[in-house]
């Protein structure tokens, strides 16, 4: 009897992620500079493969059609189809990636897109932001000085990177961070983040992107993010968050 039941086990996984084939159409509106500052790019179109016969989208019109490789997911709200755009550029490292989630079916419309590094949901409504999956959130210039939390929604037990961006010369960096508990499950993430400027460096400058902190496992709450300056002789800080104050919530996520 127990072999059996893992025999249907088995044959139900395997039926619920079988790569199936769908028809995808849409336009992307600004598919020349799909992000300000990242300039002329090209965005392909994926899902467990690339869409076939054109993988990018027309480069008069933003138009694409096609057919796409999938492999569906099946969770209490029904059947879904994960679609990725994934813009190709030189401009920076950036986000490159808009993932939408979107009711299997063999024909799917997705209309007037608007590119955006973010996760959304297609609903009878059109795109919403898709609060049923972990998605990362940039705050300050994706080619330029940023902060980015992955996920910037994580659930009770699981962790959260804090990525900085910023223009580098290859001066030393110095950084840290503490997490103290305040008032009833509200917790303050204190760091600091500041270059050398008694050391020598390069002359070239590029887009540098690190991941000092990594937050986690995190108990459920309320965190409030806040930079603070070093006041040290020989740094210099880099503005993330200086004088702003960032609230998270860790909660269990929720369908749209």
């Amino acid at each position: 009897m127990r072999s059996c039941l893992q025999l249907i086990l088995v044959v139900h996984a395997l039926a619920v992620h079988a790569t199936s084939t769908i028809h995808v159409s849409g336009r992307i509106v600004n598919w020349q500079e799909p992000y300000p500052g990242m300039g002329l790019s090209v965005i392909g179109i994926r899902s467990e493969g690339w869409l076939q016969p054109n993988a990018a989208p027309d480069p008069a019109t933003g138009h694409f059609s096609g057919t796409l490789p999938c492999g569906p997911l099946r969770n209490a709200h029904g059947r879904w189809v994960d679609i990725e755009f994934y813009a190709f550029t030189d401009n920076g490292p950036g986000r490159r990636s808009m993932f939408i989630r979107v009711p299997y079916a063999k024909e799917i419309d997705l209309g007037e897109v608007i590119w955006r590094p973010t996760h959304y949901r297609l609903t009878p409504l059109g795109l919403v932001i898709d609060t049923g999956v972990p998605r990362d959130t940039v705050i300050g210039e994706p080619f330029g000085t940023y902060l980015l939390l992955r996920p910037m929604n994580p659930e009770p037990g699981e962790r959260m990177e804090l990525v900085f961006g910023y223009i580098s010369s290859g001066e030393p960096r110095v950084v840290s961070h503490g997490i103290a508990s305040k008032d009833l499950g509200t917790y303050l993430v204190n760091f600091n983040f500041a270059l050398r400027t008694d050391t020598e460096v390069f002359t070239e400058s590029w887009n540098e992107e690190v991941s000092p902190f990594d937050l986690g496992p995190l108990a459920g709450g309320r965190y409030r993010l806040r930079q603070s300056p070093s006041h040290v002789e020989h740094l210099r800080d880099i503005d993330f968050l200086l004088n702003e104050d960032l609230w998270i919530t860790v909660a269990q996520r929720q369908e749209p």
